[in-house]
Order: structure tokens, then C-alpha cells, then sequence
């Protein structure tokens, strides 16, 4: 769990003509300071030494995924909200794989659901093995209008998201849970399935609600901005936007213009006392260089300070001395 903390950081810039030091010189170039005070989330301050020639890799939260420079997304508006949006894999391309599809294929087989006393459900299938790659975690997804699909042969009380807390041994029986956070309802009901997409199942492991997803191509202006994930399912998620976004769009932003993290630095400031190069959010260049006033010196290091999402962070030694680096983040 964050803890909010409060966040305080100041800068200044003094530049004269005057000769030595002197804290009121007559004659300045320039006089700039500005304060910063906010509340923010995991400050932390760290001190490495990396070796010459090494890479130190400070942190990655980015998520894993499939998509590929074929991969075409639709984009649409929710029927439940004006401010909800769907990103959803059209067929076209690779299978973007936000979280492992079990591929269930319970086209005509009954499913039957099962109201337990202390609000759990055990779903059964008329066919044996259905569920046998299913893992106990994984999550069920019952589409329909209540998580704007298209009407479901189950009922709305059972639709929705749930948790798999057990499994029988020939894959047949599911026991669940709604998951934590969530309001119980369920009835019991048989449903005889029409195609294989009126229930799914997918690994708990992926991309995650809350994570954020960085869509910089493709898409139309509107769109190429930072999200935060409020839904997902192997092949679409759902984010929330206050500002009006194009109510249909096709797109293909490939790999590197759709990006999911877990966790983004707000603000990062660097001092390195040798040459180093700073590589951000997957960058694998030299362009980024630090060169300090006078190496060694940990009185005339360089600086480098950024205010907006850092997903991931490597610092690269490029003198021949052991590099001495501190690195202050928050979220």
C-alpha cells in the first residue's frame, strides 16, 4: 500500500558579474528560484556505484505483452458512460495477450451455476475437461450488458468478473468468488452456451487495473496521452477519459506506441560525479548525457531532473572510474 507523503522541492539559478562569492551581488545575469509543495506517493533516495563501462538497470514496471507492428486496435466509446473507452484487438495482427486466454470451448455444453451459503458459486460443466486449463486464481469474465457486451444468455446478477478459489480434478466443477471490493450477486441457472465467447477465462498475471498504458502512435492526437487501465481481458481494455476521445477510431500504434506499466516515477533527479548516459522509457541511446563540472568532484556533479512519467530507468557508465550516482524518485 502507497503512503502519501508530502513533497517539497526547490531550485535555484543565481548568475552575476560581481567577482568572488556574494550573496547580494549588484550586477546579475540572472535570479531565478521556484518551490514546489505537493503530496505524492513512495519518495525514495538511492546511492549506487557502477563500475566503468557497466549498465544499471534502476527500475522497469513495464508489463509484458504480445502486441506487434501488426497489431490493429478498435476504439470505442462504452454504452454504460460517456467517459469510458475501449480498446479492443480487432482480429487483425498479433493477439495483443494483455493476460493468458485459457480458451474455453463451451459452445453448446450446458453451464450450470450454483449458489453457495457463504457466497461462492460453483459453476459446472455438462462436459467434462472444459475447464482444465484453468488455474485456480484465474479470473471468469461473464460478458454482457451490465459490463457493456451484447446481451447474455446468463443472468445480469451473473455476469461480471470472478475469482476461481478451487477446481475438481477432471476440470469439470469451478468454485468462485467475486473478486475483493466487489458486491456479491449471483443465481443459480443453467445456460446452455452458443458460442465459445459468452464466458472466458484468463490468467490473474498481465496487465492489471490501475496500471497505466502510454499510447503515442497510431491513434489520432486526442488519444496519444498516458491512461490509467480500469478494465481488462486478454484482448481489449477499458480506460477512463474526461476528455472527449473519437467515439470509433481503427488504429495499429505498434509495440512501441502502446505501452503498459505497473509503476511510473512523477519525478526523478539524477547527480553523477563521471560521464554516464541516462536511457527512460525503453530508450536505447547515447542522446541523453551527463557530464559533471569536474569529474570525481561530489561537490560539481551533474544534474538531470524530470517531472512526468519515467517508466523505466538505466544509468550507463562511460568513463574509465567507478561512477558514483544518487537518484531521488516519487510517484
Amino acid at each position: 500500500m502507497s503512503i502519501t507523503s508530502q513533497f517539497r522541492y526547490s531550485s535555484s539559478v543565481l548568475t552575476y558579474q560581481d567577482q568572488g562569492i556574494n550573496s547580494n551581488p549588484s550586477k546579475t545575469y540572472t535570479d531565478w528560484s521556484r518551490t514546489t509543495l505537493l503530496s505524492v506517493e513512495n519518495p525514495k533516495e538511492n546511492r549506487y556505484v557502477v563500475d566503468p563501462g557497466d549498465t544499471l538497470s534502476v527500475f522497469s514496471g513495464i508489463r509484458s505483452t504480445s502486441i506487434s507492428g501488426t497489431t490493429e486496435f478498435l476504439l470505442t466509446i462504452s454504452p454504460l458512460s460517456s467517459d469510458v473507452y475501449r480498446f479492443t484487438w480487432d482480429t487483425v495482427g498479433t493477439n495483443p495477450a494483455f493476460r493468458v486466454n485459457r480458451n474455453l470451448t463451451c459452445n453448446t455444453h450446458t453451464l450450470t451455476l450454483a449458489v453457495n451459503i457463504n457466497q461462492t458459486v460453483s459453476l459446472t460443466s455438462s462436459n467434462a475437461g472444459d475447464f482444465s486449463a484453468v488455474v485456480v486464481g484465474d479470473t471468469i469474465f461473464i460478458p454482457g450488458v451490465s459490463t457493456g457486451d451484447i446481451a447474455s444468455p446468463f443472468n445480469s446478477l451473473n455476469e461480471g468478473y470472478w475469482q476461481v478459489i478451487g477446481k475438481d480434478g477432471p476440470g469439470t466443477v469451478l468454485q468462485m468468488i467475486r473478486p475483493t471490493g466487489t458486491s456479491f450477486s449471483a443465481y443459480a441457472q443453467a445456460v446452455l452456451q452458443t458460442t465459445n465467447l459468452q464466458i472466458l477465462a484468463y490468467s490473474a498475471a498481465g496487465v492489471q487495473v490501475n496500471d497505466k498504458v502510454n499510447i503515442s502512435a497510431g491513434f489520432s492526437t486526442p488519444v496519444l496521452r498516458t491512461f490509467t487501465v480500469s478494465a481488462v481481458t486478454p484482448t481489449w481494455f477499458e480506460v477512463v477519459s474526461t476528455d472527449p476521445l473519437p467515439v470509433i477510431e481503427t488504429a495499429v500504434p505498434t509495440a512501441a506506441g502502446m505501452i503498459f506499466y505497473s509503476t511510473a516515477k512523477q519525478f526523478i533527479k539524477v547527480e553523477a560525479d563521471q560521464e554516464c548516459v541516462l536511457r527512460m522509457n525503453g530508450d536505447t541511446s547515447d542522446y541523453m548525457r551527463l557530464s559533471p563540472w569536474a569529474a570525481g568532484d561530489p561537490d560539481q556533479v551533474s544534474e538531470f531532473v524530470k517531472v512526468g512519467p519515467t517508466w523505466s530507468l538505466d544509468v550507463v557508465n562511460k568513463s574509465t572510474a567507478s561512477l558514483n550516482v544518487l537518484i531521488i524518485s516519487v510517484e
